[in-house]
């Protein structure tokens, strides 16, 4: 099931990449695993890109869209050219990094000025989190129906980790929050119905204690 943020991740992305009928667009998916996702929408949105990829596991995949896919952590990117992305993107991927100070400063270094940053991540403040961390990596692949990682929140809040890639040199362009407790118990029949009107709820009424996915946006300045 889409999370908001994801969503709001690729409507990010797909206005800054041009359309298939233009010359692509450079993009870097960081902590890209064996998914597409992201891809498959931004290319059924009609957009023209090329994707290198880049994870701490084996992201290669036979696909034309992908030109390189490296092994490496999101701190340290030694086989990425700085400044050579038009656009890069992370979806979930930063609460499992153990040092997001460095992941940042080495998204802005490959970035071309200009460039987006555009990324989805947990709330570590909201409920579901503060939950989710208290229990076991087993328990949250039951309840979500498929496999789950190490978390380490190294950004403690949201406003944490936008403090970090501002550090880093980044104009922050949005921050969304979302509730989602309907991704939870979706499979659940009545409660999936339930969470569903309780994250309306807390939309509507900006409860950020409930609002547990996030969508952020950055920019590298431009050129001066």
């Amino acid at each position: 099931m889409q999370t908001p943020a994801e969503r709001r991740l690729v409507e990010h992305l797909a206005r800054v990449l041009p359309y298939r009928d233009a010359a692509p667009a450079l993009v870097l998916a960081v902590g890209a695993g064996r998914s597409l996702s992201i891809e498959n929408q931004l290319s059924a949105a009609g957009r023209s890109f090329l994707c290198d990829r880049v994870d701490v596991e084996d992201c290669r995949l036979e696909d034309p869209r992908v030109r390189n896919a490296w092994i490496c952590s999101a701190e340290d990117m030694p086989s990425v050219s700085s400044a050579a992305y038009d656009a890069a993107f992370a979806n979930y991927v930063l609460e499992h990094v153990p040092n997001v100070r460095r992941a940042a400063r080495e998204i802005f270094r490959v970035l071309k000025p200009g460039g987006l940053f555009v990324t989805s991540f947990p709330n570590p403040r909201a409920f579901e989190f503060v939950v989710a961390r208290r229990t076991p990596l087993a328990f949250h692949e039951w309840v979500r129906g498929r496999e789950a990682w190490e978390t380490h929140y190294d950004y403690g809040s949201v406003e944490g980790l936008v403090a970090r890639f501002e550090e880093a040199g980044f104009h922050t362009l949005d921050v969304d929050r979302r509730a989602f407790l309907e991704g939870y118990l979706h499979r659940f029949g009545p409660l999936g119905a339930l969470a569903r009107g309780l994250d309306g709820a807390a939309d509507r009424g900006g409860w950020r204690g409930l609002q547990g996915n996030v969508a952020a946006a950055f920019r590298r300045p431009p050129a001066s």
